[in-house]
């Protein structure tokens, strides 16, 4: 009974789809709800990133897996380094192509950010190799280099 209501109240929050904590840091008990192990929901993120072809930072591990029914369908890390003493937050996202265009991209990215700004992170820069996506991450305030972005200078940043 109780894992019906936290399932429930996952799905609830986002329709049909939920992103949810994978990994060392999984919510087991959502997850359980949705039938999945931690670790097998973020070995699925992981291929998702492969056949997306979006290499993943040594810095960044899997932390969320963008969630439909019982299959997962997305993905996000975070990671961390430091630049001339200051941490920089960096994050991947990735959808599996037919979940595209659906609000889960952006869905990944505030959940990667929060995750990020938890762990202090005022600055951030991602790598984008998806068009949609940068105009995506633009709509939410990241800027390019003052070349704008192309795949030739894929960087994007924002500052909180």
């Amino acid at each position: 009974m109780l894992l019906q209501k936290i399932a429930q109240r996952v799905a609830a929050t986002s329709g049909d789809c939920v992103v949810v904590h994978v990994g060392d840091n999984g919510d087991e008990a959502a997850l359980e709800a949705l039938g999945l192990d931690p670790w097998d929901a973020a070995e699925a993120a992981e291929s998702i990133f492969k056949s997306e072809g979006i290499r993943i930072s040594r810095e960044e591990e899997i932390v969320l897996a963008a969630i439909c029914g019982d299959k997962v369908v997305g993905g996000a890390t975070v990671g961390q380094h430091d630049e001339e003493g200051e941490p920089v937050f960096t994050f991947s996202v990735a959808v599996d192509a037919a979940w595209q265009a659906k609000g889960l991209g952006r869905k990944l990215v505030e959940k990667a950010m929060e995750v990020a700004k938890s762990m202090g992170a005022n600055h951030f820069r991602v790598w984008v190799v998806n068009p949609n996506m940068a105009s995506l991450l633009e709509g939410m305030g990241f800027d390019a280099d003052s070349r704008g972005w192309s795949l030739d200078s894929p960087h994007m940043e924002l500052y909180v």
